[in-house]
């Protein structure tokens, strides 16, 4: 009796933890296009990288605004990579304070 309720027990934790995996995928946001307006540098406060070779389905850089926004753009334009270079000046700078 004690092997099936260790059984059952093992079956709903494993389902469990499933379901918990399966959420956070889902939750994930992902770029599906890129913004065609240029984002003004003093606007962004962060950004994330995602890439195509992990869930989602294009490279992109998901910045986001001091206004909370999410905005999408292409990794491989000209203004992502200049902002991208000051983003990383500006966090070198903050870690030499």
């Amino acid at each position: 009796m004690t092997a099936v309720r260790n059984l059952v027990v093992a079956a709903l934790v494993s389902l469990l933890v499933l379901n918990m995996l399966n959420d956070s995928v889902s939750a994930m946001d992902c770029c599906l296009r890129y913004s065609k307006k240029r984002l003004p540098f003093r606007l962004i406060s962060g950004y994330v990288e995602q890439q195509s070779n992990e869930i989602c389905d294009i490279d992109a850089i998901i910045f986001y605004t001091v206004g909370g926004q999410a905005v999408c753009a292409n990794p491989d334009m000209v203004w992502v990579k200049i902002a991208l270079k000051l983003l990383s000046k500006k966090l070198e700078e903050m870690s030499l304070d």
